[in-house]
């Protein structure tokens, strides 16, 4: 089967953009478990959430994908809800520390 006109489109942006993995956020949707590791409270499939730091904190500017954490469904509308200082304090985590703590074989990519 022949790829789609919006894949090809899409893998030619992510290989012109360091920051853009498609594959990693694939990768950690399918591979880890809800970043909250509240197994009691998660609902839905995993969703990439990106993580902002100050550097990605502008308008229009998107956090890389190499600084995306997996989040269920409730938990990843419980973050959007309560603001990420609030869900970090609630669960204890640091988002950000949990991104770039994630084992992928595409993080090499970030590098090259």
């Amino acid at each position: 089967m022949l790829p789609r006109k919006r894949d090809i489109a899409k893998a030619a942006r992510a290989a012109a953009d360091p920051d853009r993995c498609p594959a990693h956020l694939s990768y950690i949707r399918r591979t880890y478990v809800c970043a909250a590791f509240r197994t009691d409270e998660c609902e839905g499939i995993n969703h990439a959430h990106h993580v902002r730091s100050a550097a990605t904190a502008g308008t229009g500017i998107k956090p890389s994908d190499f600084d995306a954490v997996p989040l269920c469904a409730h938990h990843h509308e419980e973050l959007h809800r309560i603001g990420r200082e609030t869900f970090e304090k609630k669960h204890g985590m640091d988002l950000l520390a949990v991104a770039r703590k994630l084992v992928s074989p595409h993080r090499k990519r970030r590098t090259a």
